[in-house]
Formats: C-alpha cells, sequence, structure tokens
C-alpha cells in the first residue's frame, strides 16, 4: 500500500465544492495514510479498514464540519474522526494487536515497514497506552503541531504534554530493556 501524498504534502481541496464532494476529496487525497495511522492505533488492519470507512462515513454526515471548525485544516478534521472511531474501538475490544511481536512484525511488513528498527519502534509505540500512542503519532510520525494534536485529541495543551513526557518516557524505558 504506497501512498504516492503525505498527510502535509496536500493542499486542501477547493472550497467552491460541494461538502460531500469535499469529504471525497479528502478521501482520494489521505485515505492510505489515515489507513496507516487507524493500522497503527488499532493494530489490527481489519480494525483499521472498520475504522478508516467509519471514520469518514461520521465526515459526510457532519458535512459541516469545515464550517464548524473553521480554524483547522481538512487533515485534522480527518484525524479527529479517526481518532475518535479508534477510541471508541479500543473501548469495545480492548486489544487488536497480537500479544506476539512476531505475529506483530508480520501485520506490519504488510503495511511496508520491513526496516529491522522501524519494527522495533513501532512495536514499541504499539505497546504504549492509546492515548500517549496517538500523540506520538501525531506529533512524530504525522507532524502534526502541539495545538493541532490537542484539538484531535481533545485535551488541553498543559495535558498533552505531560502525556507526550510518559509516552517519551515509556519509550526509553522500552528501548533500554530491548538493548539489554
Amino acid at each position: 500500500m504506497e501512498s504516492t501524498q503525505s498527510l502535509s504534502a496536500v493542499p486542501a481541496p477547493s472550497a467552491a465544492l460541494s461538502p460531500e464532494k469535499r469529504v471525497l476529496a479528502w478521501y482520494d487525497a489521505w485515505a492510505d495514510d489515515m489507513l496507516r495511522f487507524c493500522f497503527l492505533c488499532l493494530g489490527s488492519q481489519q480494525e483499521a479498514e472498520k475504522a478508516l470507512c467509519e471514520a469518514f462515513l461520521r465526515l459526510m454526515k457532519n458535512s459541516s464540519a469545515s464550517r464548524e471548525y473553521p480554524f483547522s485544516s481538512p487533515r485534522t478534521l480527518c484525524l479527529r474522526s479517526a481518532c475518535i472511531v479508534c477510541k471508541k474501538s479500543l473501548r469495545r475490544f480492548r486489544r487488536f494487536y497480537p500479544a506476539d511481536d512476531a505475529a506483530l512484525s508480520a501485520q506490519l511488513a504488510a503495511f511496508g515497514c520491513t526496516q529491522p528498527g522501524d519494527l522495533k519502534l513501532l512495536i514499541g509505540i504499539l505497546h504504549l497506552p492509546f492515548t500517549e500512542r496517538c500523540i506520538l503519532l501525531m506529533t512524530c510520525w504525522l507532524g502534526l503541531s502541539e495545538e493541532e494534536t490537542a484539538f484531535v485529541m481533545h485535551l488541553r495543551p498543559a495535558v498533552l504534554r505531560r502525556h507526550r513526557i510518559k509516552a517519551e518516557e515509556m519509550m526509553t524505558e522500552g528501548r533500554s530493556e530491548m538493548e539489554e
């Protein structure tokens, strides 16, 4: 599943489009990256695909979302919708990804993550609690600002900073355990 466009590299579709067509343009532009994000949040390809569909259905139902949040970018709105859906999915089932790191590595390889260092890092991220996992993915992988990430996660910036520090500490501890 190769993505030719990054979430940050795609310009927002024209405001002249109808709300439904605008959401479809967002899907065309960001579906691959959003699917990867959902997979890394949930750890299951099947659940990630369901979450992606549900996230864009939510956006379609609330197609006036861009008018509700005029200060946020379309990709932020898409991530917010995906994050809400992923959080609901995790509440229902708690854990999708296999406890066995070898099986998890095989799933990650299906998404194009084949470098040993990347696999260790992604497995470490998947073992973080949901909030910390999403914050690291959004700030480090997707390049969202602290304000955008706080908007997506429904957190105040100070709370977001505490979660990010906690996530970085957990990743550092995990890295030192792997090296021993």
